[in-house]
């Protein structure tokens, strides 16, 4: 019996105009017309798009003003999902924060050094490096909360929007869970080794020995992409990353005979 290969080459040009027309109302075809031409103009975004997940988040995000007005020059993949978790990180702290974050404008800062960032780097970056499976049970996700927060228990946690419940159930204590999507726990883990990488010498040695070692594994490539992207945004917006910079070149090209095709595209995303 002869085998059908399928190979799946993501949206062309026509499938991502018609996702973009399928996610905006009929009121909203101005927004719409502005995305299109913002992805003709911008030839690495619109080839980011390819990917479903990606142009879904683009829809999303381009709905809000605030984003419409950030978006130019310079934009990676790691800028995008940067973009969607603030989206994410405002929408639960209007919804769900306390009375005293609810009365002010959320910054970025209030949502990227907050508890609930702290406690998803920490599931992704634990489950993704000392796992075999990426689904993770509530006492894992119980144990780094208790890690990070008082103030927040599961069910708080939840309604951030980046966890997904395996079980249809209540009972999220008693559940299982994985990220919303693989990508977005690869982009926190390589938030989690950009602090390390920034950190004291210790943690910057434990990250950047973690990095030496994985560097070459096709598990590992989408999030030393993310790192590339994250590291490459901090060296252009804050001088004092210097050091994070050298330290992130020593941990993925230093001392290397053989350049191989994932430390060349990380290189190039850099």
């Amino acid at each position: 019996e002869q085998l059908r290969v399928i190979e799946n080459i993501g949206l062309d040009r026509e499938g991502i105009e018609q996702y973009i027309d399928n996610s905006f109302t009929d009121t909203q075809q101005a927004e719409a017309m502005e995305l299109k031409s913002f992805l003709s103009s911008n030839i690495t975004v619109h080839d980011m798009c390819v990917v479903p997940i990606n142009t879904a988040m683009m829809c999303l995000i381009w709905q809000d003003p605030g984003v419409r007005e950030r978006f130019g020059g310079d934009f990676s993949l790691s800028t995008l999902y940067y973009e969607v978790i603030l989206w994410l990180g405002k929408r639960y702290h209007k919804k769900f924060g306390d009375k005293d974050v609810k009365s002010k404008n959320i910054s970025e800062a209030d949502i990227f050094a907050g508890d609930e960032l702290a406690i998803f780097k920490d599931i992704a970056y634990n489950s993704f490096t000392s796992q075999d499976s990426l689904i993770v049970g509530g006492d894992f996700v119980s144990r780094a909360i208790r890690g990070q927060s008082k103030d927040i228990d599961i069910e708080r946690l939840y309604k951030f929007g980046l966890l997904r419940a395996e079980a249809e159930n209540d009972d999220l204590v008693g559940n299982s869970f994985s990220f919303i999507h693989l990508t977005f726990q690869e982009y926190l883990v390589g938030l989690e080794l950009k602090k390390k990488l920034s950190g004291s010498d210790a943690e910057a040695k434990e990250a950047a020995e973690f990095v030496a070692a994985h560097r070459n594994e096709a598990k590992y490539l989408m999030v030393l992409k993310f790192l590339a992207g994250v590291v490459d945004y901090e060296a252009h917006n804050n001088p004092e990353y210097g050091l994070l910079v050298t330290r992130f070149w020593e941990a993925v090209s230093c001392r290397c005979e053989i350049i191989n095709n994932n430390k060349s595209q990380i290189v190039l995303d850099l």
